[in-house]
């Protein structure tokens, strides 16, 4: 009984140079293919411009409102580490998001629709992939923009740079305003505390006087006056 083998295939040159001339036309044909699909997937794609912006955040925007009376600041003059994490928390604010997407109008600019299902989340995870920021190894913070448009992305990253300064002062006179409501509630529960003490020292000087005639006000100013009349100087006859 013979065995019917399949002819094994050598992987000399001599059959791969067969093999390529045997398929040259589908070697060809896939060949202009692709050549033609990566072409057209490559013009659809615009391509993204980066723009970044390096801040190191002074000290000073450490002190909050408690160290704007004490005065105290650091010795440190940028680089800090609890400045760097403070502008940071500054930048991931509703105030500069929202002012960033109300200038450039982000909404249309990112194609999303108004009237789709959760816009202003789409719009939030968009700003998320496109707008990002780090601390750097040097304590630094790096804003970085990513666009179409490199003119759009570069000035996306400015504006972002100088609302740190407004946004922070915004901050601290909102901190502020509070704390002057509190001292102002405090204030004035003291100053009602103080005149029912003292609408009730009257009272009981009224009531005692009622009763039994004696007024301690009163003996007080007698007392006064007789001391006075007794003590009225000397003069020699």
């Amino acid at each position: 009984m013979k065995e019917n083998r399949l002819p094994e295939f050598r992987l000399d040159s001599f059959n791969l140079v067969t093999f390529i001339f045997k398929y040259w036309k589908l070697f060809l044909f896939t060949g202009v293919v692709t050549f033609v699909v990566s072409a057209a997937v490559s013009l659809t794609i615009k391509p993204m411009y980066r723009s970044t912006a390096i801040m190191y955040p002074s000290s000073n925007i450490t002190t909050g409102v408690p160290g704007l009376f004490t005065g105290t600041t650091s010795a440190i003059g940028f680089g800090d580490e609890e400045a760097t994490e403070k502008v940071l928390q500054i930048l991931v604010s509703d105030r500069i998001s929202d002012y960033i997407a109300g200038k450039y109008n982000l909404m249309d600019h990112y194609g999303i629709d108004p009237g789709s299902r959760y816009p202003h989340s789409q719009l939030a995870s968009r700003m998320e992939k496109m707008i990002s920021f780090q601390k750097t190894r040097f304590m630094s913070v790096e804003v970085s923009v990513l666009d179409r448009d490199p003119e759009i992305a570069a000035s996306m990253a400015n504006d972002i740079s100088t609302m740190i300064d407004s946004t922070f002062i915004e901050m601290l006179q909102e901190a502020g305003e509070k704390y002057l409501s509190v001292i102002e509630s405090q204030y004035y529960k003291q100053e009602k505390l103080v005149m029912s003490f003292e609408d009730s020292l009257l009272q009981s000087s009224i009531w005692t006087e009622a009763f039994t005639g004696y007024n301690p006000a009163s003996e007080r100013a007698s007392g006064s006056v007789i001391t006075l009349s007794n003590t009225r100087p000397f003069s020699p006859q």
